[in-house]
């Protein structure tokens, strides 16, 4: 889909999302990294939505990733650049936060561990990928629209 088009449904989407008050679906863009950028540059700037920019290159300790998504709030968006790049668990990590906004972590050492189930806010995730053939089915299916983007 042309970049134009696809940045007019990316605005008919969140403003369809405000009026209904409900977060923008989760979106994965791949195609040239190039044109990803632009993506995010028109969330960020044009439709001034409260957005956080990574690269999945980041995020090597799945603790790290749970940190940032716990400061996130309702109707933020979280911006996953190259996100066939995220190691194993953090991409299950992902792929769950997204089924349930919950990570179920484990508190403690041996039998005084306790498992508890950590609720997040309802985020919007955003990803790009110039492979999208590399990211983990389960991950991919979490987003609901997916554009592949073209000059």
């Amino acid at each position: 889909m042309r970049l134009d088009n696809v940045l007019y449904t990316l605005q008919h989407l969140a403003h369809q999302a405000e009026i209904e008050r409900r977060p923008l679906e989760n979106i994965l863009f791949y195609g040239p990294h190039h044109l990803s950028q632009k993506v995010f540059s028109y969330i960020s700037t044009e439709m001034l939505l409260q957005t956080k920019f990574v690269s999945a290159e980041d995020f090597t300790r799945p603790g790290d990733f749970v940190a940032l998504l716990t400061h996130l709030k309702m109707r933020h968006i979280l911006f996953v650049d190259e996100i066939h790049k995220l190691n194993q668990s953090v991409a299950a990590i992902l792929s769950s936060v997204m089924a349930d906004y919950s990570i179920d972590m484990i508190i403690g050492n041996g039998a005084a561990a306790k498992n508890v189930r950590l609720k997040l806010a309802q985020i919007t995730f955003l990803a790009a990928t110039t492979q999208i053939r590399q990211i983990p089915q389960e991950l991919q299916m979490q987003f609901t629209q997916q554009f592949r983007l073209d000059i």
